[in-house]
């Protein structure tokens, strides 16, 4: 018999489907696959919707971010844009 983990369907409020869930989900192999381009003047990055960096080619941000507790700052996806860049 085979090792299932359950995986769970996560709707919003108005029962859109908005992703996945579950204890046993190992996405590790996609995220890799979607942050590890390599073509010049391409970069993939993931992240939440308050700008917390969750996916990056340089791990540093991911593994800093998954450590982070309290009043500790993550990184967030405006601590990569140039300071010189005038929007």
């Amino acid at each position: 018999m085979e090792d299932l983990d359950p995986v769970y369907i996560i709707r919003d409020p108005a029962d859109k489907k908005i992703g996945l869930g579950g204890s046993g989900l190992d996405i590790t192999s996609f995220i890799s696959q979607v942050v590890d381009i390599d073509e010049p003047g391409i970069e993939t990055i993931l992240f939440s919707s308050n700008g917390n960096i969750e996916g990056h080619k340089d791990r540093n941000y991911v593994i800093h971010n998954s450590k982070v507790r309290g009043d500790e700052k993550k990184f967030i996806i405006f601590d990569l844009l140039d300071q010189k860049l005038i929007i």
